[in-house]
């Protein structure tokens, strides 16, 4: 009975070692089920699994790379292809160039790859393929068809290299290196705006809002972010932090207290009202979730800045006023600086195409004005259809992650900072629709939103991340009843 026990013990184990390798196949691996001693056997293992891993490594170095490509041609446009002039010039052609060529080398990791993460068809990341794939076709339309083709591709590029993330074999971590990139390249172009115009952010200018967006327009023929786009990095950065800085214990909280605060008066030194609220909202929204003591410290907080504060002084409270409203009328105050005039110019596009739209950058094209409200843009770009599609991509993106919060997703995946943060700047994005268009166009917002898009949708689809394409493992029980026919080297 023992040497039975023994021999059905020994059959298991290699069952499973040759499942756990079976995915690998080379022209210089070896087979392992041709293998006739166990010093053979176990030599093969190792070397597979070094290969595995090693094609496992060079396949995510690819896609970050792809990933960092996307986010190296933020600022460069079709405008930079026609006539480049100079050494920058030709730079910046070279930058235009980069999602053209990071689609068609994501569609092939795609497609070489059978094991995708399965997801519905009305998954957040599948609609927005089809919502980008709508606009492709429709820009035969646009009175710029070039420049319709060119923001169709790289939107298009942007949501097929973040779906190459959750190719075979699939980990967690893997899904969340393009989390990490965008909010490493968000830090980056952040840093490298207060570096430089240090002089115009913290001078003693009531505003740093009109400072900042009329000094610091361009740099070396390169348009650089606004204020609204400053506010927007900082409150990305701003949440992460305070996400670490609420989960941190004892001592090591209080080392996260000065980048908070630092990006914090970022977001409120900029003006950019979207991005405050959002930002104020998003605060609010941690603070609820991390535990009982910071859902009432924190809106306690809010309340004594906004509210108690003020009214202690009405020269406190005159001047509050003026430095969140830029000094605005209360027309300016109720049409979001001009937005609702600009919305209602949208009419007459949608009118004449209510059905099929005018491709990407419609708005430009068609009204002549940048629209400022996704679902507006999403409309003038692929029609009503085409809106539906993308405002169920929110839809579904809510609905994943309320299921993931009720299902205590973090629990089971380990992932709780993770799945919190994801849905904190989700949040923050969510309220920025608004007033820009986020995930409706190629853009910065598009490459932080759509990682986490990704991977939501990967801890919500699949049980356990780690595991979702390991085979199961044969049954001990039936192993030894054949345990006699098998293996014929172990006697």
């Amino acid at each position: 009975m023992c040497h039975l026990v023994i021999r059905a013990s020994v059959n298991w184990i290699s069952h499973m070692l040759l499942h756990q390798t079976s995915h690998v196949d080379t022209a210089n691996s070896v087979s392992l089920r041709t293998l006739t001693t166990p010093y053979q056997y176990g030599s093969a293992h190792m070397h597979t699994k070094c290969l595995d891993n090693s094609m496992r490594s060079t396949g995510l170095l690819f896609k970050c790379a792809l990933w960092l490509m996307l986010w190296g041609s933020i600022n460069a446009g079709p405008w930079n292809l026609r006539d480049p002039q100079g050494f920058t010039g030709y730079i910046h052609a070279g930058r235009a160039l980069l999602p053209l060529l990071v689609l068609p080398a994501s569609i092939v990791i795609i497609c070489n790859r059978r094991n995708l993460l399965r997801v519905p068809l009305f998954a957040p990341s599948r609609l927005l393929a089809i919502y980008g794939l709508a606009g492709f076709i429709l820009s035969v339309r646009s009175p710029e068809p070039f420049e319709a083709f060119y923001w169709a591709a790289a939107y298009l590029a942007a949501v097929a290299t973040a779906v190459s993330f959750t190719a075979s074999p699939l980990r967690e971590r893997d899904v969340r290196w393009p989390i990490l990139l965008s909010w490493l390249c968000v830090f980056v172009i952040l840093t490298g705006a207060i570096i430089f115009c240090r002089g115009l952010i913290f001078s003693e200018a009531g505003s740093a809002y009109d400072t900042y967006s009329y000094a610091w327009s361009s740099v070396y023929g390169m348009p650089m972010v606004l204020s609204s786009g400053m506010g927007r990095n900082a409150g990305v950065i701003g949440v992460v932090v305070a996400c670490t800085l609420l989960r941190k214990k004892t001592w090591r909280r209080l080392l996260w207290v000065p980048p908070f605060l630092f990006f914090t008066f970022v977001v409120f030194r900029m003006q950019s009202r979207g991005a405050m609220i959002a930002y104020t909202v998003t605060l609010l929204f941690i603070f609820a979730m991390v535990g009982v003591r910071w859902r009432v410290i924190g809106p306690i907080v809010a309340l004594m800045i906004v509210v108690v504060l003020p009214a202690t002084s009405r020269q406190w409270y005159e001047e509050s006023y003026v430095y969140y409203t830029r000094g605005a009328d209360r027309e300016g105050v109720i049409t979001l600086s001009g937005r609702t005039d600009i919305w209602a110019l949208s009419d007459a596009a949608l009118r004449d195409a209510w059905i099929v739209g005018w491709g990407h950058q419609g708005d430009r094209t068609v009204v002549g004005r940048h629209i400022h409200n996704a679902i507006l843009y999403a409309a003038i770009a692929t029609g009503f259809p085409g809106c539906i599609v993308y405002v169920t991509s929110w839809i579904q993106s809510w609905a994943i992650l309320w299921r993931s919060l009720r299902r205590n997703t973090w629990t089971m995946m380990g992932s709780g900072r993770w799945l919190l943060e994801s849905t904190a700047i989700f949040l923050f994005f969510s309220i920025r629709s608004i007033t820009e268009t986020t995930t409706a166009s190629f853009s910065i917002d598009l490459l932080v939103v759509l990682p986490l898009i990704v991977y939501v949708e990967t801890l919500n689809y699949s049980r356990h991340v780690e595991s979702v394409y390991q085979p199961q493992l044969p049954d001990l029980s039936r192993l030894l009843r054949e345990c006699d026919s098998s293996y014929e080297w172990y006697s």
